[in-house]
């Protein structure tokens, strides 16, 4: 009697580790897939939040605001200087400026803005800033989007 395995017996074996290595590949990628699309939105996140946070500290101490369109925000220091805040969407090219300053990262695509300023009588005025963006460095299953809000209220003494 012969000791030993036939082909078929190789080849199902064969067919089996295939197919097991195929599985575990195809789970690995998926959640490699997943850990990028989650770091891309911190990232996402962090920005936009610290675009807003740069504003809003501005915003809070300045005298007045002087300007308040969907996309800008112009407003008085108190040192008298004029400052400004200026959402660029991605169809101009996908920033947020203060002073003329990018301060959103090169990776980061703002894809829309919407500011909006509130005089209330017998309350010092607001601004409300919202920014979508979309993470430039990320394509198809790893794309990302995120909103950051903010409300301000003016410290006017």
């Amino acid at each position: 009697m012969k000791h030993g395995y036939t082909l078929i017996e190789i080849l199902v074996v064969v067919s089996i580790f295939a197919v097991v290595a195929a599985l575990t590949t195809q789970s690995l990628m998926s959640s490699l897939r997943s850990t990028r699309k989650s770091e891309a939105i911190v990232d996402l996140r962090e920005n936009l939040e610290f675009a807003l946070s740069r504003a809003e500290r501005s915003l809070r101490n300045a005298k007045s605001i002087d300007v308040c369109t969907a996309n800008q925000i112009d407003f008085t220091n108190p040192d008298k200087s004029v400052s400004s805040v200026v959402c660029a969407p991605a169809a101009i090219d996908g920033t947020i400026q203060f002073d003329g300053e990018v301060i959103t990262s090169e990776s980061v695509s703002v894809t829309n803005c919407n500011f909006a300023c509130l005089f209330p009588i017998g309350d010092p005025p607001s601004a409300s800033l919202s920014v979508t963006g979309s993470y430039e460095l990320t394509e198809g299953a790893e794309g990302s989007s995120a909103t950051a809000e903010t409300l301000v209220q003016l410290r006017t003494y």
